[in-house]
């Protein structure tokens, strides 16, 4: 901590000595769609016509959270979503014929 008593109260509002919250993700922060539509954007406008982009998620729901979020910040982008497949890379069946 700082002895210099001019700097003592400015330590006191630091973030770090603040007690301790605890922050639930929400569906209004959405930094990373923003991030990538903003991306996405900026190459499109520099190559023309744009590029193909492939981003992965950990899951169906974050993959339309953010599909839905991209499209949002930027009706301009060609957002196509690759459905779930719900069959796992090493299990030995195949999708539905639909998907």
């Amino acid at each position: 901590m700082f002895t210099n008593p001019n700097l003592r109260d400015q330590n006191d509002n630091l973030p770090f000595n603040q007690p301790k919250q605890k922050h639930e993700p929400s569906s209004s922060s959405f930094p990373d769609s923003f991030i990538l539509a903003k991306l996405l954007a900026e190459e499109k406008k520099n190559t023309g016509s744009g590029a193909s982009a492939l981003i992965i998620t950990e899951n169906q729901e974050n993959a339309e959270r953010i599909s839905t979020e991209i499209n949002f910040f930027n009706k301009d982008l060609n957002i196509k979503l690759f459905p779930d497949w719900e069959i796992l890379p090493y299990e030995p069946f195949s999708p539905h014929e639909d998907l």
